[in-house]
């Protein structure tokens, strides 16, 4: 096996992650972005479901409203890219039946030998867990996604900072 990044070159990146306080108000190149973005969306997830929504918030106005809601934090208008991470509050079987749908599809593959594990995900995330639980694993996912958009933003040199949760009532 040929790793794609040596060990060193990843920790290097890592350690020089930190959560950045303060932005100029410079764009980031296009293909850095794009990448990043393209990140968030190979971004891993148990099962596979991705139970989230990402929003990039472009308009100026709208993160000048979502400050205040964000313990006005002056990343939330400097940032470069603002990247909201929206969980699903619900996981019906429907979603499990869509999903497994566009996996078959795209890996051509039988869905009878895969039906355990369509199975497996009814009764794991819709019929295992009530609403608190589902919004539980939903949050859960959540935070891979972003952990998986800071750490590739490390790897290609980009300051990023997490800020969990905002006063979702004030906005």
């Amino acid at each position: 096996m040929t790793p794609a990044t040596q060990p060193d070159q990843l920790l290097n990146a890592l350690n020089w992650r930190y959560a950045t306080k303060a932005f100029d108000t410079m764009a980031l190149p296009v293909p850095l972005w794009e990448a990043l973005q393209e990140s968030l969306r190979l971004a891993p997830s148990s099962y596979g479901l991705q139970p989230w929504k990402f929003f990039v918030i472009t308009d100026p106005a709208v993160r000048a409203k979502l400050r205040p809601v964000s313990w006005n934090q002056s990343q939330i208008t400097d940032a470069s890219h603002l990247v909201v991470i929206a969980r699903r509050t619900e996981i019906t079987e429907d979603d499990v039946n869509a999903f497994f749908n566009q996996m078959v599809s795209e890996r051509q593959a039988n869905a009878t030998v895969l039906e355990p594990y369509r199975q497996m995900m009814i009764g794991g995330v819709v019929k295992g867990k009530d609403a608190a639980g589902q919004r539980e694993w939903a949050a859960r996912q959540c935070d891979i996604a972003w952990v998986s958009l800071l750490t590739s933003a490390a790897v290609l040199g980009v300051d990023t900072c997490a800020i969990e949760g905002l006063d979702a009532a004030s906005i």
